[in-house]
């Protein structure tokens, strides 16, 4: 009798055991896309994303984009041809890193910006997007660039110009769910519909010694994000990691670094950043000339660092032309 006891009692355990690995595996895979999910439409090689509104048995509905399965892959049916899509559940990461210039934004010829800004000028009848002045054209070109984005690093935002230029990419996204976290001079925007909310672990007026860095958990995605503006001529791979290491929690998942790190004879290439448990590398440690307009771009230092996320791109956004039109004396930088 009691030896029937305990099969049954082991046989009970192990019935447990199943159903708890069952349960952990469901919970580890992918769910089904939703409404609300984003969706990543590639049209002539231009990509675009916009929100699943309404999903049937036959088609996805995304915007003015009707979406049916060809031969097994969803294709956008009301157009001449099948272009390519992509989608996944809401953890998709589109990222991008700008300094957009404190004068470009200002619309002051001065400083490192000043032949830039004076190409604004001419080219946008004075520079000036709105009667307000509170956005200049290429200003506005870059919340355009950056609406097409679902986490994003900025540098260089003075603060009487960010709430229009918050504003405006919120306006040239309407599908997307904006929220934006300011720093010194600095600023990080993502798409909570995408990344949930963001909290930020370092104060608003935190510094990299005398210039803005944030550091911003991401609960949802399991990630870190860190956005800064280094100061030129220090050792940037140990101030970095020497003032992140003043930040306790647990490990998280993934980390993506971006910003301008002014890192002019391309060091960092060369290195990884060793910060809450991961070793964070550019990808492919690829080097483009970001910087600056005043020097006919023969620098980098506009980078994305990164841990284990599994990215497919890295580089200038897809089809960017310098100068058509006209963002900033900085190129961005993207990751996806």
């Amino acid at each position: 009798m009691i030896i029937i006891i305990i099969i049954i009692f082991i046989i009970i355990i192990i019935i447990i055991f199943i159903i708890i690995i069952f349960i952990i595996i469901i919970y580890k895979m992918e769910r089904e896309i939703q409404e609300g999910d984003l969706i990543i439409i590639s049209i002539n090689n231009k990509i675009t994303s916009v929100a699943i509104s309404r999903i049937t048995p036959t088609a996805i509905y995304a915007g003015t984009y009707t979406i049916i399965p060809i031969e097994g892959v969803w294709k956008i049916s009301n157009f001449p041809f099948p272009h390519s899509i992509s989608f996944r559940a809401q953890d998709y990461l589109r990222i991008i890193s700008l300094n957009v210039g404190h004068n470009v934004m200002t619309n002051i010829v001065a400083g490192s910006e000043k032949s830039l800004v004076k190409i604004c000028q001419t080219k946008y009848n004075g520079g000036w997007k709105d009667s307000s002045q509170k956005i200049s054209t290429c200003s506005y070109n870059s919340a355009k660039l950056l609406s097409q984005y679902t986490l994003f690093g900025i540098q260089e935002v003075p603060t009487k110009y960010k709430d229009k230029f918050q504003e405006t990419i919120q306006s040239l996204n309407p599908t997307a769910d904006y929220h934006f976290i300011y720093g010194t001079n600095i600023l990080t925007g993502f798409d909570q519909n995408v990344t949930g909310m963001g909290i930020s672990l370092t104060p608003a007026n935190y510094l990299l010694i005398d210039r803005g860095m944030q550091i911003i958990w991401f609960p949802k995605l399991n990630l870190i994000f860190i956005n800064l503006h280094a100061p030129h001529n220090i050792n940037i791979k140990s101030e970095i990691e020497k003032n992140c290491a003043k930040i306790t929690i647990p490990r998280p998942e993934r980390i993506i670094m971006v910003g301008d790190f002014n890192d002019f004879k391309g060091t960092l290439l060369k290195q990884s950043i060793d910060i809450f448990g991961h070793h964070l590398t550019i990808p492919r440690m690829m080097s483009i000339q970001t910087c600056c307009a005043d020097s006919q771009y023969q620098y980098p230092g506009d980078y994305i660092f990164t841990s284990n996320y599994k990215w497919k791109y890295y580089g200038y956004p897809p089809n960017y032309t310098r100068g058509h039109p006209v963002i900033s004396d900085h190129d961005p930088v993207i990751l996806y």
